[in-house]
């Protein structure tokens, strides 16, 4: 497989610098400790692995699905600097999560910034349906993601993201219990370009009934 074999729409990013998203873990991703503090978890769309690595840190048996080669030689370059514990507590699978096939369930699954990357909503309804199964009964998914309230930066003109619809997701998992959910506008800016930007972002924690 060359690098170019798997691609990912950070790609020119991930390329550009040797951590994009940097190593602090994701606002929801801390905050789901509250509800549940170790176990397996999944993470997909791994990205660079902050939230991996920092569930690894936590206690957990983590699998991580990305797609990116480049966002995986980062990610492999971060954990890395791990202690042992922590690298053996983490698998990376170099895969798309729309063809991922999985028999395993999940105490935590996690798709953070995952679904705006899909180039339909039909693939979003397809994620979210796979989300569902691979937790497990009783377990918790974190979900984050653009949604439509603002459009897309011109400083990131290149992506071709699925925004959601405000309330998509409290709709999709009203069969669940959600524990915390936001809607929020974010102002951030990148190693990459240094312009801050703004996306508007919804962020949920639901368990499964």
């Amino acid at each position: 497989m060359t690098m170019d074999d798997n691609v990912g729409q950070y790609d020119i990013e991930y390329k550009s610098c040797p951590c994009f998203w940097g190593t602090e873990p994701g606002k929801y991703v801390k905050k789901a400790l509250a509800y549940i503090s170790n176990g397996t978890a999944i993470d997909l769309g791994a990205g660079e692995g902050k939230n991996s690595i920092f569930l690894a840190q936590k206690g957990f048996i983590v699998d991580a699905i990305e797609v990116s080669n480049y966002a995986i030689q980062n990610f492999n370059d971060q954990l890395a600097l791990s202690d042992d514990s922590i690298k053996s507590a983490v698998t990376i699978y170099n895969t798309d999560v729309r063809t991922l096939k999985s028999e395993k369930r999940y105490d935590l699954t996690v798709a953070y910034g995952l679904l705006h990357c899909m180039q339909t909503m039909d693939e979003v309804r397809d994620v979210v349906a796979k989300i569902k199964i691979l937790t497990a009964e009783q377990g918790f998914c974190i979900i984050v993601s653009f949604n439509n309230r603002i459009p897309l930066p011109d400083v990131q003109s290149y992506l071709e993201p699925t925004l959601l619809p405000e309330g998509y997701l409290k709709e999709e998992f009203q069969n669940w219990d959600i524990l915390d959910y936001e809607d929020d506008i974010i102002t951030e800016s990148h190693p990459t370009s240094k312009i801050e930007h703004q996306h508007s972002v919804t962020r949920m924690i639901a368990r499964k009934r």
